[in-house]
């Protein structure tokens, strides 16, 4: 599903994406990679709130990685 959620993102089809990350993130929680690439669908989605929220929580555990501000 990582993948799938990869490809969806590609295509620019940030829905399927979202849902795809989500579900491999209910089997591998703190992968933060794809916890990433579901606040930039939602960016891409103009969805900012959300966006922001993933984002706040990838800062939470690993405060050092400046690319999720």
């Amino acid at each position: 599903r990582r993948i799938i959620s990869k490809i969806y993102f590609k295509m620019k089809d940030y829905k399927l994406a979202i849902q795809y990350a989500n579900e491999y993130l209910k089997l591998n929680p703190l992968d933060n990679s794809v916890t990433y690439l579901i606040s930039l669908a939602y960016k891409n989605l103009r969805q900012f709130k959300n966006a922001k929220e993933i984002s706040e929580v990838l800062l939470l555990r690993d405060p050092s990685n400046s690319i999720y501000r």
